[in-house]
């Protein structure tokens, strides 16, 4: 086989590899951490989105209901 052959194999080769090594990565349908969804999304961007969501969710109140009670705690 020609050098030119076996490079241009190898390259084919790692660029599939990397694009479903991404694919492999994400999360599955229907998957969410809290009320936050993160289907599909890489490591990175999971990352991200929850990290908004903290943001978000440190400046709300808490509440925990059992029964008829309710009470309710600071993020």
């Amino acid at each position: 086989m020609r050098l030119f052959t076996k490079i241009t194999i190898t390259l084919l080769v790692f660029s599939f590899l990397v694009y479903v090594g991404g694919k492999v990565l994400a999360a599955p349908k229907g998957s969410t951490i809290g009320n936050v969804s993160i289907e599909d999304l890489s490591k990175g961007e999971m990352k991200k989105k929850l990290n908004a969501a903290i943001v978000e969710w440190q400046g709300s109140e808490i509440y925990i209901t059992v029964g008829e009670k309710e009470i309710t705690l600071s993020g």
